[in-house]
């Protein structure tokens, strides 16, 4: 009997012992890979942040702002590898869960010409204050030139890592009923990245359907459920943006110059079979451009196209064939700085005040040495001198082509 009891004690024993050693062997995994993450990304310069805080799930659109948040956010960002300065930029949401201090009216009580940004975190304004993305100088632009025809308003309704198919859900189940007059489209760059094993696009088939048949939940799939557990959990979710953050700063110091219409040209790759596996392919991109314009002419508003930097050739050949097709006015961020290098920022005392935020941070020496930090945080993502001549070269577009005139719904 007591031996019978013994190997019972043996066996239990045996199987927390494996336990033990298993998990031991998963925290030294994940220890190491961190650990050479960090090395890795110290030589290619980097801003940590922790931005992972913005956003929360959300079962139709993968993931939404959080309402009500007042967030300041650390960045910090590295000069050398062992040199680093840390900044806080701050984070405002209303209790509608977008990137504002105010509510918006489903019906406005006096006439207004209704803006609605929609995009991914260069919309959203990663790295920079409320007041300096895009959408909001390009509210200041318009109140300035337009103010005294039309009361403006121009609501910042981007989320981080999200594509077209994001923004077209997110535009059918939530912002329609905000009834925009006019609609900016940032996208691109997110469709074309990779899934990485499946996980990294599984935010488009959160739902199927469209904006014609309707969308169906499959939220509750244990392939896509399983996804969001594993994705949600914060050591996956930094060791994969650090990642990417690897590949963002290789391009970033590629950029030796701002000649950023040459550098994009580098990917001139027009063949379909490169983005198969993209998160959003080609096919799939087009289609849902094509769901945004059914849209528009359903609720009666109009549409811009703005085409973030880097995004692969194919995507930007789309984006500009469908608009000439269908009319739609486009502003490339390439094509719009292209012309732009530090003394030409410098001379124009709007964009030399904005500059003056890096140069104290991140100092004259170390931006001569990466001009792309000149108008990007990070080598990708606008910083507020940029999303200021972005603004005004969409402030410029809604002039010309008389868009606040909107038809009488």
């Amino acid at each position: 009997m007591t031996g019978v009891s013994n190997e019972k004690i043996f066996k239990k024993s045996s199987v927390l012992s494996s336990i033990f050693k298993f998990i031991a062997k998963i925290s030294a995994i994940i220890f190491i890979s961190v650990t050479v993450l960090e090395l890795i990304l110290r030589i290619y310069f980097y801003p940590s942040h922790d931005f992972l805080r913005i956003t929360e799930d959300d079962p139709y659109k993968w993931a939404r702002l959080p309402k009500n948040a007042n967030k300041i956010i650390r960045c910090k960002f590295r000069l050398s590898f062992l040199k680093s300065k840390t900044f806080h930029y701050r984070v405002q949401t209303n209790s509608q869960g977008m990137r504002a201090e105010k509510d918006y009216e489903q019906n406005p009580s006096i006439p207004v010409f209704r803006i609605i940004c929609l995009g991914d975190s260069i919309t959203f304004g990663l790295d920079v204050d409320d007041f300096y993305t895009y959408p909001a100088q390009l509210e200041q632009i318009l109140k300035k030139q337009i103010g005294k025809t039309a009361t403006v308003e121009v609501i910042n309704a981007g989320v981080i890592a999200y594509s077209s198919r994001n923004c077209l859900v997110y535009l059918d189940k939530r912002l329609i009923k905000y009834q925009p007059d006019l609609v900016i489209l940032e996208a691109g760059f997110n469709d074309a990245l990779p899934m990485i094993s499946g996980i990294g696009g599984f935010h488009n088939q959160i739902l199927k359907g469209n904006v014609e048949t309707g969308w169906e939940n499959i939220y509750s799939s244990p392939l896509n459920l399983a996804r969001v557990v594993i994705y949600q959990q914060p050591i996956f979710r930094v060791i994969l943006y650090g990642a990417f953050r690897i590949l963002v700063h290789i391009w970033a110091k590629s950029g030796k110059n701002l000649d950023w219409k040459t550098i994009e040209e580098k990917d001139s790759s027009l063949d379909d079979n490169k983005f198969k596996n993209a998160q959003v392919p080609p096919e799939d991109f087009e289609n849902n451009l094509r769901q945004f314009i059914w849209l528009s002419k359903k609720y009666n508003f109009r549409l811009l196209f703005y085409i973030p930097y880097r995004t692969p050739i194919l995507y930007r050949k789309i984006l500009v064939d469908i608009a000439q097709e269908n009319h739609i006015p486009v502003v490339d961020f390439s094509k719009s700085l292209g012309q732009y290098g530090m003394n030409e920022l410098l001379a124009n005392p709007v964009y030399s005040q904005f500059l003056e935020y890096y140069r104290l941070r991140l100092g004259d020496d170390f931006l001569r040495k990466n001009p792309s930090f000149l108008i990007t945080t990070d080598g990708l993502h606008p910083n507020a001198v940029s999303n200021r001549i972005i603004a005004e070269k969409i402030s410029e577009m809604i002039i010309s082509e008389k868009l606040y005139l909107s038809s009488e719904r």
